[in-house]
């Protein structure tokens, strides 16, 4: 038996029709959107994201760059930071992946978020020459 899509936000059931769109966190997916719960905003950036591959926030999926090099590493940091500006809005992403998935993959993103929130806090990112 699969597992039954519902919307984030109303918890209506996808039925097949309409344009949901899919929510991510750092490039991992947390849940969908049904197109009446849908901001104009979120809406065009999903159509971005379809036309150019890519998330909102910049991040393709991870899975692809997860632990392969320091070099990789440090580009997710890099894109993190650009993505959410502030030691706070940074974690409370991380608070919300961390709710939303319990798998592996999201269990190391959130532990990477919150340490460059910390680093972000401390002054400590070190910059690549």
């Amino acid at each position: 038996m699969s597992d039954v899509i519902k919307c984030a936000r109303c918890r209506k059931r996808y039925r097949g029709h309409g344009e949901w769109n899919d929510v991510s966190i750092a490039g991992l997916s947390v849940g969908c959107l049904c197109p009446g719960c849908q901001t104009v905003e979120e809406d065009l950036e999903a159509e971005l994201a379809e036309i150019t591959g890519r998330s909102s926030s910049g991040l393709r999926v991870i899975e692809a760059r997860t632990r392969r090099s320091e070099r990789d590493l440090t580009d997710v940091v890099e894109v993190l930071v650009n993505t959410y500006p502030t030691p706070e809005i940074l974690r409370h992403n991380a608070n919300e992946l961390s709710d939303a998935r319990k798998d592996e993959k999201a269990r190391d993103m959130v532990t990477l978020m919150r340490a460059v929130a910390s680093d972000m806090e401390a002054g400590t990112l070190r910059e690549d020459a």
